[in-house]
């Protein structure tokens, strides 16, 4: 635990502590308190006599008056222990170890708190992008099934040829969309593992996203592909958002383009 740079002290609990010592004696115990508040281990020090004197910076004789009078009147913890030849002094502050725990528990508590607001955070993160998730879905099946049966009529009809711009020569080329869009499906199907049937409404809305609303916005089988594999490297590691790698999320009229920004980024 870090040091801080004061000690904390309570003049009339001190007063109440040192009021039956001498003079002398009191003022042996402030330094020895100091002595205690720097210690390695903070409100502990085991020293001989001889360097306690050294410490307190007066005689041994001083000093055994000192720890006998503390003793005594029961200032502090003082214990004896012989080691090795030698009166090892061992003297303890309650109030300085009382004031250690104290600060240690609040250590504690500040980083449980710190913990908890960080998982909270994420679990917070985690269910705004879960809740965008359900909201693009609702959107996407929001669309009308007069929508969806124009758009199947339009797919089912044979190709019509679509003049270029005029980059390649004015070469005409026609486009199976629901050809395309089972390509699409089938390469979702194998990069995630999963088995979105060919049904008419998930064709629909892959075809259309190829389609376009215009020469300007259509995309090819490759750029979806792209799309795919992006999301698939985003959202699988997750187990929340693995479950929205499906066709009504990844070509959802309004977030595909977004979507397929990323993939262009």
């Amino acid at each position: 635990m870090a040091k801080l740079p004061y000690m904390q002290f309570y003049p009339a609990d001190y007063q109440a502590d040192v009021r039956c010592l001498s003079m002398a004696t009191r003022g042996a115990w402030m330094e020895i308190l100091c002595v205690l508040w720097r210690a390695p281990k903070r409100g502990q020090r085991t020293l001989s006599l001889s360097e306690w004197s050294r410490e307190l910076g007066c005689p041994e004789s001083e000093v055994s008056l000192y720890l006998t009078d503390l003793a005594h009147h029961k200032v502090g913890k003082i214990s004896r222990e012989l080691v090795e030849n030698v009166e090892q002094i061992t003297i303890v502050s309650k109030r300085i170890m009382r004031e250690k725990m104290k600060q240690m528990l609040a250590l504690k508590r500040k980083q449980k708190q710190r913990d908890t607001s960080m998982s909270r955070a994420g679990h917070t993160f985690v269910t705004a992008l879960s809740h965008q998730c359900h909201a693009e879905e609702s959107e996407s099946e929001s669309e009308s099934e007069e929508e969806l049966r124009k758009k199947e009529t339009t797919l089912s009809s044979s190709p019509k040829p679509e003049l270029d711009d005029g980059s390649r020569g004015g070469v005409i080329s026609t486009r199976n969309y629901r050809a395309e869009a089972r390509e699409v499906l089938e390469f979702l199907n194998a990069k995630t593992g999963k088995h979105f049937r060919p049904v008419e409404t998930t064709i629909a809305a892959i075809a259309a996203r190829l389609k376009g609303q215009s020469a300007e916005t259509a995309v090819d089988v490759q750029t979806c592909k792209s799309l795919i594999a992006k999301k698939a490297r985003d959202w699988l590691p997750d187990d929340k958002m693995r479950g929205f790698l499906r066709p009504e999320t990844l070509f959802n009229r309004t977030k595909f383009e977004s979507y397929l920004g990323e993939v262009s980024a």
